[in-house]
């Protein structure tokens, strides 16, 4: 799900694309639900996405880390993928925080002049974002990010 939010962001500003429509399957396999943006705003917020990977380990597997970045209705439907995978819980938010998140950490990474954050960027925008735990702990032992 945070993939599809960064095609949409990395697209460019709100005034050359004012509306995108993302379809997705809450938890990857269960009922299709579309998510819309207008202008730039999310308006479809009843939702939670799920981080199960720790940031510091995201470079190890990229394509299975992104894979399980996974949109669900509430904390709950969370907790029972998790159980029937056996895939241990990571960090659960609202889908609003991590659209704010993603429109700074995608919004310019189809700029001609873009380069890949750094380790103390990323930190701190995961700070100013409010996204803390150990899911979001970098800076100590990352070898990579």
């Amino acid at each position: 799900m945070v993939g599809k939010l960064r095609l949409v962001l990395a697209r460019g500003d709100a005034a050359r694309w004012p509306h995108a429509t993302l379809t997705t399957r809450l938890g990857a396999i269960g009922d299709e639900v579309t998510i819309s943006v207008e202008n730039g705003r999310l308006l479809d917020r009843d939702y939670v996405i799920h981080f199960p990977i720790p940031m510091r380990n995201a470079w190890d597997n990229v394509i299975y880390t992104c894979s399980v970045m996974l949109l669900f209705h509430n904390e709950a439907e969370v907790d029972e993928w998790c159980s029937t995978r056996g895939i241990p819980k990571g960090d659960v938010r609202p889908i609003e925080q991590v659209w704010k998140f993603a429109t700074e950490w995608y919004g310019c990474h189809a700029d001609t002049d873009w380069t890949k954050w750094s380790l103390h960027d990323a930190t701190e925008i995961f700070r100013r974002h409010n996204l803390t735990g150990p899911i979001w702990a970098i800076e100590d032992g990352a070898e990579r990010f």
